[in-house]
């Protein structure tokens, strides 16, 4: 009971956060929207605090879902490849962190319920979680945060952009059938 008390504090003081700060929360509603676009436009208004909001953002994404190819893909519209990269792969580390920390102090059965947390509360060892997190996220990542640095200058003749057009659409393909084979593997 005291484990699913402390779940419900952190995530409504979360909820808390993201309703009291602004730039913060028109930021989640543009992902919730899957708008890029104003995503942007409020990224790059904000200076170097659009980096701290971004953070922020994925940071939400703990528990709160949305795809996670639009702030990757923001990153590196308004950050360009370089920065944007780094950048939302700690971000996506730190938020899978706090997702694994939910999955331990919400326990087993409140995880199975929301699917989010289950490395935590399977007691995945905390740093096979995050590499092999990092491991598997970063062809997505990169390839996300690529698509979207370029679009500011798409060019057919860029190998990078069909690179990571491929690893989009490969990935895209066989997450279905992978999560298909997890499912019955649990059976």
């Amino acid at each position: 009971m005291r484990r699913l008390l402390v779940t419900i504090a952190v995530v409504g003081v979360a909820v808390l956060v993201v309703v009291a700060v602004g730039p913060l929360r028109e930021a989640v509603g543009h992902a919730l929207h899957g708008d890029v676009h104003a995503l942007r436009s409020e990224l790059r208004g904000l200076g170097v605090v659009g980096a701290i909001v971004l953070i922020g953002l994925i940071l939400t994404h703990a528990v709160v879902f949305f795809p996670a190819e639009i702030p990757n893909a923001t990153a590196g519209l308004v950050f360009g490849f370089a920065v944007g990269l780094p950048l939302v792969v700690v971000a996506w580390l730190v938020s899978g962190l706090i997702a694994y920390w939910l999955g331990v102090v919400a326990g087993r059965p409140l995880a199975l319920r929301l699917v989010g947390y289950i490395a935590g509360a399977t007691r995945v060892p905390l740093w096979r979680y995050a590499w092999t997190s990092v491991l598997g996220s970063l062809p997505m990542t990169a390839a996300a945060t690529y698509l979207g640095h370029a679009l500011d200058d798409l060019s057919a003749s860029d190998p990078l952009v069909w690179t990571a057009l491929a690893v989009v659409t490969v990935l895209a393909a066989f997450t279905p059938l992978l999560g298909r084979r997890v499912r019955r593997e649990r059976r």
